[in-house]
Protein backbone atom coordinates (compact mmCIF):
# COMPACT_ATOMS: atom_id res chain seq x y z
CA UNK A 1 0.00 0.00 0.00
CA UNK A 2 1.49 3.23 -0.88
CA UNK A 3 1.64 6.38 1.34
CA UNK A 4 0.03 9.29 0.28
CA UNK A 5 2.17 12.25 0.58
CA UNK A 6 -0.04 14.62 2.22
CA UNK A 7 -0.33 11.34 5.32
CA UNK A 8 3.31 11.26 5.52
CA UNK A 9 3.50 15.43 6.04
CA UNK A 10 0.52 15.37 8.53
CA UNK A 11 2.12 12.31 10.28
CA UNK A 12 5.41 14.31 10.61
CA UNK A 13 4.09 17.79 11.37
CA UNK A 14 1.82 15.95 14.40
CA UNK A 15 4.94 14.26 15.51
CA UNK A 16 7.14 17.75 15.68
CA UNK A 17 4.60 19.12 17.33
CA UNK A 18 4.91 17.43 20.12
CA UNK A 19 8.08 18.97 21.68
CA UNK A 20 10.83 16.74 20.16
CA UNK A 21 14.74 17.22 21.88
CA UNK A 22 16.99 17.09 18.90
CA UNK A 23 20.98 17.27 19.24
CA UNK A 24 23.03 16.72 16.77
CA UNK A 25 26.35 17.04 15.57
CA UNK A 26 28.68 15.30 18.20
CA UNK A 27 30.29 13.00 15.39
CA UNK A 28 32.71 15.02 14.07
CA UNK A 29 32.70 17.55 17.45
CA UNK A 30 33.28 14.75 20.02
CA UNK A 31 36.83 14.36 17.81
CA UNK A 32 37.61 17.94 17.89
CA UNK A 33 37.19 17.87 21.84
CA UNK A 34 33.52 19.08 22.37
CA UNK A 35 32.15 16.39 24.70
CA UNK A 36 29.75 14.09 23.75
CA UNK A 37 26.51 13.14 25.54
CA UNK A 38 27.80 11.31 28.55
CA UNK A 39 29.59 14.27 29.68
CA UNK A 40 26.46 15.89 29.22
CA UNK A 41 24.53 14.06 31.06
CA UNK A 42 27.10 14.51 33.66
CA UNK A 43 27.06 17.99 33.27
CA UNK A 44 23.24 18.29 33.73
CA UNK A 45 22.89 15.59 36.66
CA UNK A 46 25.34 18.40 38.33
CA UNK A 47 23.64 21.69 37.25
CA UNK A 48 20.11 20.81 37.09
CA UNK A 49 19.14 20.51 40.96
CA UNK A 50 20.08 24.63 41.99
CA UNK A 51 18.18 25.27 38.96
CA UNK A 52 14.79 23.24 39.82
CA UNK A 53 15.01 24.92 43.77
CA UNK A 54 12.47 27.20 42.72
CA UNK A 55 10.29 24.85 40.34
CA UNK A 56 10.93 21.17 41.26
CA UNK A 57 10.26 18.75 38.80
CA UNK A 58 10.08 14.91 40.09
CA UNK A 59 10.78 13.54 36.55
CA UNK A 60 14.53 15.08 36.81
CA UNK A 61 14.94 12.20 39.37
CA UNK A 62 14.04 9.57 37.45
CA UNK A 63 16.40 10.99 34.08
CA UNK A 64 19.17 10.69 37.29
CA UNK A 65 18.17 7.48 38.18
CA UNK A 66 18.16 6.25 34.60
CA UNK A 67 21.60 7.83 34.10
CA UNK A 68 23.11 6.14 36.96
CA UNK A 69 21.58 2.65 36.00
CA UNK A 70 23.84 3.22 32.84
CA UNK A 71 21.36 4.32 30.12
CA UNK A 72 22.44 7.34 27.79
CA UNK A 73 21.13 10.91 28.04
CA UNK A 74 18.90 9.74 25.61
CA UNK A 75 17.08 7.30 26.98
CA UNK A 76 17.09 8.52 29.80
CA UNK A 77 15.38 11.97 29.13
CA UNK A 78 12.90 9.22 26.99
CA UNK A 79 11.50 7.60 29.75
CA UNK A 80 9.97 10.49 31.72
CA UNK A 81 8.08 13.82 30.28
CA UNK A 82 9.83 16.76 32.16
CA UNK A 83 8.25 20.12 32.75
CA UNK A 84 8.69 22.86 29.98
CA UNK A 85 10.66 24.58 32.81
CA UNK A 86 12.84 22.04 32.99
CA UNK A 87 13.38 21.20 29.24
CA UNK A 88 14.03 25.15 28.88
CA UNK A 89 16.17 24.75 31.60
CA UNK A 90 18.07 21.72 30.13
CA UNK A 91 18.41 23.27 27.10
CA UNK A 92 19.81 26.59 28.55
CA UNK A 93 22.68 24.46 30.41
CA UNK A 94 23.34 22.62 27.65
CA UNK A 95 24.22 25.49 25.45
CA UNK A 96 25.93 27.42 27.91
CA UNK A 97 28.46 23.71 28.68
CA UNK A 98 29.00 23.29 24.72
CA UNK A 99 29.80 27.00 24.01
CA UNK A 100 32.47 26.81 26.78
CA UNK A 101 33.79 24.42 25.23
CA UNK A 102 33.39 25.43 21.70
CA UNK A 103 35.34 28.39 22.91
CA UNK A 104 38.25 26.03 23.99
CA UNK A 105 38.59 24.34 20.96
CA UNK A 106 38.10 27.71 18.55
CA UNK A 107 40.91 28.65 21.33
CA UNK A 108 38.29 31.73 22.48
CA UNK A 109 38.55 34.05 25.41
CA UNK A 110 35.68 33.19 27.84
CA UNK A 111 32.86 34.75 27.32
CA UNK A 112 31.97 37.34 30.06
Amino acid sequence: MALELSHVKRTLQDHLQEGLLLIVGTGLSVAEGIPGMGPLGDHLKHVMPPKLAVAPDPAWNDVVAALDGGDNLESAMGKTTLKSSTVDAIVEATAIFILAKEREVFDLPPEK
